[in-house]
């Protein structure tokens, strides 16, 4: 568990050779491990940067620029300071090795970020956003991220719980004059409160496929028959020839994945082998990893040869992989550039092989904006955060069964305290050891 008591010291930056390297230190005894360091030269005022020669054993290790912090204006909420030092490991080594000598310790994983937390700069969602925001690969992800740590969905659970706080106090006090038989929390008005409050809920948990598609991607499974296009329209998205493409039917035998960027979202490709029945062992093993990756997927791209597959044998497909898969499915008819070449009803329109994925293009950037737009909403990332939900749903519902039945107020001030204990498991209102470990385990060290 923390120990607030101790001052801390990590690397925050990389291990390896850089321009720079930054040492965080926190914790009470902060200022005076920066005199050790110091020797007899002035601490730098609180949210100042200024020069200094860093001590080690008596001798000048390093001249660095110093950040002292004044708890609790600062990250950790106390005594902070961070050192910009040269990016060299036997400096960054030295001085840490120095530090701890002195008195402090490595800091845990995610320590600095955890002491944010139990001193009230944050709350444990934004504490996870911090993590997101590290972890962030593209402009989605990144924006979605910000929005959390500046406290978009704490905000929306606090409401949701100050909505439950409300009756569950009413109930509660009901409760004291149980001998008068007296009513203060509306029955109408509780039960029209909870059916909003279940709309809302269903929203935040509905919410997280595009927020889940937004940080970590959407996986697209390439599909089709043999020589349909497949490697050549992954090659035309990454501009590359990542992928060998031949007349030769049963060219691809593996999947190859690879990620394509649009309107910041991150889109994994998984190029597939052709699907059809075949007596090679390899390829037979390559038609299955076909369909694994068409029922692992969010999306699919179905593509088809235009210019000599009937639309009996395009729609059989599709509905092969729509039983099997949940995936949302985009029928691309390829070869366009050919004269006999036939795409049937609304269906995408390319040439891959001649670099030409335009209408492709289109749709996805069209896809990646909606997405982004419904992620200006407040979105669920963490699955964490689902599984609360979940509960305060089943809690929700309990509730109203009870009003239907007319049970007794002990009962829905059971599950009301319930709904709103789940509630603040996600800002951390209410906090476990465990859910702690879990979350700030996945810290790098000087985070």
């Amino acid at each position: 568990m923390l120990r607030r008591e101790e001052t801390i010291v990590a690397r925050a930056t990389p291990a390896g050779s850089g321009a720079i390297a930054i040492l965080r230190i926190s914790g009470p005894n902060t200022q005076e491990g920066l005199k050790y360091l110091f020797g007899k030269q002035s601490l730098p005022e609180s949210h100042k940067l200024r020069l200094r020669d860093i001590y080690v054993q008596g001798e000048i290790v390093d001249e660095a620029l110093v950040a002292f912090y004044k708890g609790p204006a600062s990250f950790t909420g106390e005594d902070m300071a961070e050192l910009f030092l040269h990016g060299s490991d036997y400096i960054v080594t030295a001085i840490q090795e120095t530090l701890i000598l002195w008195g402090a310790r490595l800091a845990d994983a995610g320590e600095f970020t955890m002491r944010a937390y139990f001193n009230g700069k944050i709350d444990l969602a934004q504490a996870e956003a911090v993590a997101d925001v590290i972890a962030s690969q593209n402009a989605g992800s990144h924006a979605l991220a910000m929005r959390q740590l500046k406290g978009g969905v704490s905000r929306k659970i606090d409401s949701l719980r100050s909505m439950l706080l409300e009756f569950a106090a009413l109930i509660e006090l009901e409760l004291d004059f149980g001998e008068e038989d007296v009513e203060f929390a509306n029955r109408h008005e509780l039960k029209a409160m909870l059916r909003g409050l279940q709309v809302e809920v269903d929203s935040l948990l509905k919410s997280f496929k595009t927020g889940n598609a937004i940080k970590n991607g959407i996986p697209v499974a390439i599909v089709g028959k043999p020589n349909a296009g497949k490697s050549s329209l992954l090659n035309a998205l990454l501009q590359d020839e990542r992928a060998i493409v031949t007349a030769i039917a049963g060219t691809t035998r593996d999947t190859i994945e690879e990620v394509f960027h649009c309107e910041g979202i991150h889109y994994r490709l998984i190029d597939t082998a052709g699907i059809r029945d075949t007596e090679d062992v390899v390829e037979k093993i390559g038609v299955e990893r076909a369909i694994k990756a068409s029922q692992g997927a969010e999306l699919v791209f179905l593509l088809y040869d235009a210019v000599d597959t009937p639309q009996e044998a395009v729609d059989a497909l599709y509905h092969e992989i729509e039983t099997h898969s949940d995936a949302e499915i985009w029928r691309i008819a390829n070869k366009m550039d050919v004269p006999e070449a036939i795409a049937f009803g609304d269906d995408i329109r390319i040439a891959a092989a001649a670099g030409d994925a335009g209408p492709l293009l289109d749709k996805l950037i069209s896809h990646s904006r909606h997405l982004l737009e419904l992620g200006k909403d407040v979105t669920i990332t963490h699955l964490r955060h689902v599984e609360v939900l979940q509960r305060v749903s089943q809690d929700i519902e309990r509730v109203l069964s009870s009003l239907e039945a007319g049970l007794t107020g002990d009962l829905l001030a059971f599950d009301l305290r319930n709904a709103m204990t789940e509630l603040g498991k996600i800002t951390g209102v209410i906090d476990s050891e465990e859910i702690l470990g879990t979350i700030f385990g996945k810290f790098c060290i000087g985070k």
